[in-house]
């Protein structure tokens, strides 16, 4: 739904109306089956005014057009129930119409990992990305431990280190380096 507000101080409401719309359509064509509201607001300053340019907005759109005034809240709640009502319509549309499937589309990872066992509570990781990772973190340096069970456990590596069998205490090889696996 959209709540189009026009000035009722503009000298051609009309335009200004035409203009909104152009713009709407400029962002997306699909918008141009949503529901409209138009309202000509500043109802306030000049009551008169205001009523004309919402008849000639009415006669130009073929629907009603409110005037209101959100200074002194004039029309406001009529404005706000028409609003909800459609609401109301537009979702009770919605859930009877089939869901909109969307497709979730998940690229398979181009690297993995294997996990081997490599003696009595030793197993061996291969895979580029988590090798090189360990490989290049100093583990000793403060914190640095820390993200690198954060990224294993990420990456799901420590899941797939306790389905192999790994239990704590044992030691994951990384290429050159090694860790204690936590569990």
């Amino acid at each position: 739904m959209l709540l189009h507000v026009i000035d009722c101080s503009s000298p051609d409401p009309v335009t200004d109306y035409e203009l909104i719309e152009s713009e709407v359509r400029a962002y997306d064509p699909k918008l141009e089956s949503v529901a409209r509201v138009i309202a000509v607001t500043k109802a306030d300053l000049d009551l008169d005014t205001a009523k004309a340019a919402a008849e000639t907005l009415a006669a130009h759109v073929g629907q009603p057009v409110r005037a209101i005034s959100a200074d002194d809240g004039m029309g406001t709640g009529a404005l706000m129930a028409e609003l909800m009502a459609l609401v109301a319509a537009e979702r009770a549309k919605a859930d009877a119409e089939d869901p909109l499937e969307i497709p979730v589309l998940r690229p398979e990872s181009r690297e993995r990992f294997t996990i081997e066992p490599a003696g009595e509570g030793r197993w061996e990781v291969e895979g580029r990305r988590v090798v090189t990772f360990v490989e290049m973190m100093d583990t000793e340096m403060e914190g640095a431990y820390d993200e690198v069970q954060r990224r294993l456990d990420r990456w799901g590596l420590v899941k797939a280190l306790r389905r192999a069998g790994a239990k704590a205490g044992d030691t994951i090889v990384f290429g050159e380096s090694s860790i204690e696996f936590e569990g």
